[in-house]
């Protein structure tokens, strides 16, 4: 069933601060709410009653993305009973174990990756910025000292929400993948019904997006609508410019 993860504002969140709670709507426009997100340095800072440990993004729209396609969200949503209507399923669940988070092996060592350079370098070189701007004097009117702080915010989230997904991770071997059916990793054609032009992408975890380079993140509106779908069919996405219709043209695993 179609669904979207959306935000509603409320007068005071999570700790007493202003936030939003933050809703799944289905297609018949029942709404069930996941939890509450709230401001903190480096963004936005998701607390659901299915997550251990908080979700960070710098923006609303970044976190309801990588919300909408959370294993751990759709089995909170799945254990309320279909009384309740139905849970959404997370992309290719027949691959991906519930509570785990889909991802190719190059996205896990990128994963991997950042994670050393935010222990290695970034964390000590905050550190020391904040240590040299405090002896500039007042730190209320401390410019420098703000920025880093700020910056040391967004770090320490960043390095949390990586270290989740890499515990979650379920890596996906797509050279081992076949078919003509749309799954995590494939690489597919589809071709504008009203113009003919033809995009290639890859569909690939969300921390992986590259549209220059042709990576489309599962949770992407086009992703969306062609998962599950198989070679000739069409799907209809809205965007922003209106509604487009695509035909899939080819499916490849490679």
């Amino acid at each position: 069933m179609e669904y979207r993860v959306k935000h509603r504002p409320k007068t005071k969140g999570v700790g007493g601060r202003d936030g939003y709670f933050m809703i799944v709507e289905y297609g018949s426009g029942k709404e069930v709410k996941i939890g509450e997100s709230v401001k903190v340095r480096g963004g936005f800072e998701f607390r659901g009653s299915m997550h251990a440990a908080p979700v960070v993004r710098r923006t609303l729209g970044e976190l309801k993305e990588i919300l909408a396609v959370d294993g751990d969200v759709a089995a909170f949503l799945a254990g309320r009973g279909a009384a309740r209507g139905p849970a959404p399923a997370a992309p290719a669940a027949e691959a991906v174990p519930q509570g785990r988070v889909p991802m190719t092996a190059d996205g896990y060592r990128r994963l991997e990756a950042e994670l050393k350079k935010l222990r290695s370098e970034d964390r000590p070189a905050v550190i020391r910025a904040i240590s040299e701007a405090r002896e500039h004097g007042d730190l209320s009117e401390n410019a420098e000292y703000h920025a880093a702080r700020e910056r040391q915010g967004f770090i320490e989230g960043r390095m949390r929400e990586i270290e989740d997904k890499i515990g979650r991770a379920h890596v996906i071997d797509v050279s081992k993948l076949s078919g003509d059916t749309v799954k995590f990793g494939a690489t597919v054609t589809l071709a504008d019904e009203d113009t003919d032009e033809e995009q290639t992408w890859r569909l690939v975890g969300v921390d992986e997006s590259d549209v220059a380079r042709g990576r489309l993140s599962i949770a992407a509106p086009v992703a969306r609508a062609i998962l599950n779908r198989g070679v000739g069919d069409s799907v209809t996405v809205e965007t922003p410019q209106g509604a487009r219709s695509y035909e899939i043209v080819s499916v490849e695993y490679r």
